[in-house]
């Protein structure tokens, strides 16, 4: 009995382990995709530019300036969190979102990322981002950015609104 117990736990194991993972990616899906999903406008600076994020099965694909720059988003089971891959003119980037709360983004949330980004020399910035939902189809981004020994800089807020 005892060895049918060990089998058992082998066998069943990695299904239940991966069942979770799946409910995870799914969960973290819905949230994030469910509000960013769509074409949206980001201003800053008086520069405006057209950004458009598609929900995938699994994941979220972003472009903007016709597919110049790229940002996947998807569950990172490792760090069992939302997390992106991105690259636009020479640079490339990541960032990690916090864990979410609640069941939907909705006015008043705010989301948190930390990342990093790379310039084509291998300098490394390390990033951090506060996005703040104003209503169902406008939010503000803040970036803050520091390289190793020196004072962190403050970019220029970001504001969005979606317009499909």
């Amino acid at each position: 009995m005892r060895y049918l117990l060990i089998v058992l736990a082998f066998v069943f194991g990695p299904i239940n382990t991966n069942c979770v993972i799946a409910s995870d990616a799914e969960d973290f899906h819905q949230y994030y995709v469910s509000y960013f999903n769509g074409k949206w406008i980001f201003e800053q600076g008086g520069t405006e530019t057209v950004i458009e994020c598609e929900g995938k099965q699994s994941y979220n694909h972003c472009s903007w300036f016709g597919g110049q720059g790229n940002e996947l988003w998807g569950y990172d089971p490792v760090r069992k969190a939302w997390a992106s891959h991105g690259r636009g003119g020479d640079k490339v980037w990541q960032w990690v979102s916090d864990q979410h709360k609640g069941d939907a983004i909705k006015a008043g949330v705010n989301l948190s990322n930390v990342g990093k980004l790379w310039h084509p020399d291998g300098t490394e910035v390390s990033r951090r981002q506060l996005l703040t939902i104003i209503d169902n189809n406008n939010f503000e981004s803040q970036t803050w950015e520091q390289q190793d020994g020196q004072e962190e800089i403050v970019k220029p807020l970001v504001r969005a609104r979606r317009v499909q």
